[in-house]
């Protein structure tokens, strides 16, 4: 608030005896004007400015300045006390008053105050759309969006979109909102999903992934494991062992493993024990960084290379934290975590969870977000993610994310039927024209990764004009025992008694094991797969 001095002279008029005079007159208070109130980025450099005060006798006006309030811990100072426009550094968010004192030589003003508020700007966040894919056609593609960021710790809210499809493709999102959506990879070809993410102020720049549907034999991929840190601080050597287990075949082919060395610090004389087996191991003997590449073959194609660097000192080295698998449950039952963290100097670690982001409307919480396993219940139906984060004293680790999908009743049949995969084992067949033909045998295996069984109900296979091949609700043909396990799988045959047109399909009829009702509410679905 400006203050404002309002000197009025009285001049009056005085008559003596004998003669008459007038008085000098009086000196008029200065006004102090510590300029207008601002709003500024923090680490903001602030101009102040006294130009606006003045002096109604003209008098040269000094001037003082002095910071009255300022945040807590700030060390802000001001650069000349006296100048007209002295500076400061807002070295902290919040609020910073500056008094100004204006002198005319005789008599100083009122003061006045300015208000500065400081405030840190909104970081944009970062959208992290996943790891490439490659997958057999007519496979269920899971995005995982929980790898995104922000800075500022806002919360996250998730917008998809498949920018790309093969020719012909009518594949679509199951939820554009959610962390990890899915789509079906109808038709060979690339399919590229993009992800912009939104900290409630600002979008992030768009990510997008690659996902290659194959039918024909697919390029295998190879995965030469976590980039490690190793440090030691009693010995010149340690042993360091890579992994390639996690690299992967759509086509479930049996792969061969390559190893080579990169680079290495100056010096080294760092071989492997064998460049050839899905684990091997080293001995670093120099500090620096070993950098390995892998290849893997299906027997017909090599990957492209992957790479993984070995970080080798005597220095701390940055802990690691792994938040568990996904997990997917379709009612309001307690949810446990199950974090992992690790520490190859073998410091004491720390651990903290956050939410990143949760359905909309939900108020939950974790019974303790210090634990590697706390607990929450969920309370609205969607995606709840979470990262984990240690520190090990000196530093924090990279955060690691899961994703707790919480889904209703009329979601659970989809989700069960994308968890049964199948494919054709072995087959002697007679093919003439495009058709089939009659005494041709196929065997192919059916899986069921859910958590849970499933009861078959009939297996029915047609041809490419829907004409029924095989029908049956034969227990032995479907199984054994008409159950198909929970992490089982099923090897199953027919033996054709005519000739069809290509292709076969074979539909496998499945119920939800765990809903036994004969209400309406028992979820029964199809699997769909090409022979």
């Amino acid at each position: 608030m400006k203050r404002i001095s309002v000197a009025v002279l009285l001049l009056s008029s005085l008559t003596g005896c004998g003669g008459s005079g007038t008085d000098s007159p009086k000196n008029q208070n200065p006004v102090a004007n510590a300029g207008t109130d601002q709003s500024v980025v923090t680490t903001s450099l602030v101009t102040l400015d006294a130009s606006a005060s003045s002096d109604s006798d003209s008098d040269t006006l000094s001037y003082s300045w002095s910071l009255t309030t300022l945040p807590t811990n700030s060390s802000a100072s001001l650069s000349n006390s006296s100048s007209a426009s002295p500076t400061f550094t807002t070295d902290i968010e919040g609020s910073y008053i500056a008094q100004l004192i204006v002198n005319d030589g005789t008599e100083d003003s009122v003061a006045d105050t300015v208000i500065i508020i400081a405030e840190t700007a909104n970081s944009i966040p970062v959208a992290n759309a996943g790891t490439d894919q490659n997958v057999e056609t007519t496979s269920v593609v899971t995005l995982d969006a929980s790898a995104s960021s922000d800075s500022d710790g806002d919360t996250l809210t998730y917008t998809w979109s498949l920018t790309t499809l093969p020719e012909n493709s009518s594949a679509s999102l199951s939820d554009s909102s959610s962390a990890v959506p899915t789509f079906t990879a109808d038709l060979d070809g690339s399919f590229v999903a993009q992800l912009i993410v939104n900290d409630g102020t600002v979008d992030s720049v768009a990510d997008t992934v690659t996902i290659v549907a194959e039918t024909a034999n697919s390029a295998p991929i190879a995965n030469a494991g976590n980039d490690q840190n190793q440090a030691i601080h009693n010995t010149n050597f340690t042993t360091v062992i890579l992994d390639g287990s996690a690299s992967s075949d759509a086509d479930f082919d049996t792969l061969t493993y390559a190893w080579t060395l990169v680079s290495k610090p100056e010096s080294s004389d760092v071989s492997l024990t064998d460049s050839t087996s899905v684990t091997t191991n080293f001995i670093a003997d120099i500090e620096g960084d070993y950098i390995f590449s892998l290849t893997v073959n299906d027997g017909e194609l090599t990957s492209e290379a992957d790479n993984v660097t070995i970080s080798f000192s005597t220095y701390n080295s940055t802990p690691t934290v792994n938040s568990g698998s996904n997990q997917t449950q379709f009612d309001f039952s307690e949810v446990q975590l199950n974090g992992t963290g690790n520490d190859s100097d073998s410091d004491l670690l720390t651990y903290e969870w956050s939410f990143k982001s949760k359905p909309a409307g939900s108020v939950v919480y974790l019974n303790d977000t210090t634990s590697l396993t706390p607990t929450f219940i969920p309370d609205v139906y969607g995606d709840y993610v979470l990262s984990l984060i240690a520190n090990d004293g000196y530093e924090d680790s990279l955060e690691d994310s899961v994703v707790i999908s919480v889904k209703n009743i009329a979601e659970k049949g989809a989700y069960l039927a994308s968890n049964v995969s199948a494919y054709t084992s072995s087959k002697a067949t007679s093919e003439f024209n495009g058709y089939i033909q009659s005494g041709s045998q196929y065997n192919f295996n059916v899986t069921n990764n859910n958590s849970q069984s499933l009861h078959w109900t009939r297996l029915t296979v047609v041809d490419a004009d829907g004409v029924t091949v095989t029908h049956s609700t034969d227990p032995t043909l479907l199984g054994g025992n008409g159950v198909l396990s929970a992490n089982e799988s099923q090897s199953l045959s027919i033996t054709l008694s005519s000739s069809y047109r290509l292709p076969l399909t074979a539909k496998y009829e499945l119920i939800d094991s765990e809903n036994n009702a004969n209400d309406g509410s028992r979820i029964w679905f199809i699997v769909e797969k090409e022979l």
